[in-house]
C-alpha cells in the first residue's frame, strides 16, 4: 500500500488524539490494519521487478500526492499540531520502512555494526526486523485474491479520499 494511504490515517488519527505516544502508536498499528485491506501490491511487485528506477518513479509520485494532501489540509486552515502530524506519518510509513531495511540493507547493517563491535544487537536488531517482516507479510496476504494493480489503486484511491475528508470535515 502507498505511503499516502497509510499517512492520511495517521493524519486522521492525529487529529483524533493529542497524546504524541498514542498517536504513534495508532498510526502503527493502523497500518497493520490497512495492509490487511487487499491492494494489488502483487502485480505492482512484479512490475517493478529488478529495476528500481521504477520504485523510486512510483516514491515519489506517492510523496508528492501526500505533500499535495498536507498542503491542501493546511490550506484549508487546519490548526494541527505538527509534531503529531510528523509522528502519525512516521508511526504509519515505520512497518514499510522497516521492511525495506531488512530487503536491502541487512549486509550493510552488519558491516556496520562489526566495525563497532556490536555483533550482539545487530542479532537483535536482524531478529526484530526477521519478526516484523513476517507479521508483516502474513497481515499482506491474509486476504487472498488476485485484484490486479488497478483494482488495488482504485481501493487506495478511495481510502486516501475518505481519510481526507473525515479529516477535513471534523477536524478543521
Amino acid at each position: 500500500m502507498f505511503i499516502t494511504v497509510h499517512a492520511s490515517c495517521g493524519i486522521f488519527i492525529s487529529q483524533a488524539v493529542k497524546s504524541p505516544i498514542l498517536v504513534f502508536l495508532l498510526s502503527l498499528f493502523s497500518h497493520y490494519l490497512l495492509d490487511i485491506i487487499p491492494h494489488g501490491d502483487r502485480d505492482l511487485s512484479e512490475w517493478i521487478g529488478k529495476k528500481p528506477v521504477r520504485l523510486f518513479k512510483i516514491e515519489a509520485i506517492d510523496l508528492t500526492i501526500l505533500a499535495v494532501y498536507l498542503g491542501i489540509l493546511f490550506w484549508q486552515g487546519s490548526e494541527s499540531n505538527i509534531l503529531l502530524l510528523v509522528i502519525s506519518i512516521i508511526g504509519a510509513a515505520l512497518p514499510d520502512i522497516l521492511s525495506e531495511i531488512r530487503h536491502q540493507s541487512i549486509n550493510s547493517l552488519a558491516t556496520f555494526y562489526r566495525q563497532f563491535r556490536l555483533l550482539d544487537r545487530i542479532r537483535l536488531i536482524k531478529g526484530f526486523l526477521n519478526w516484523q517482516n513476517r507479521v508483516h507479510d502474513k497481515l499482506h496476504w491474509l486476504i487472498k485474491t488476485n485484484m490486479g494493480w488497478v483494482g488495488g489503486i482504485s481501493i487506495q484511491v478511495i481510502l486516501v479520499l475518505m481519510f481526507f475528508f473525515l479529516t477535513a470535515k471534523f477536524f478543521k
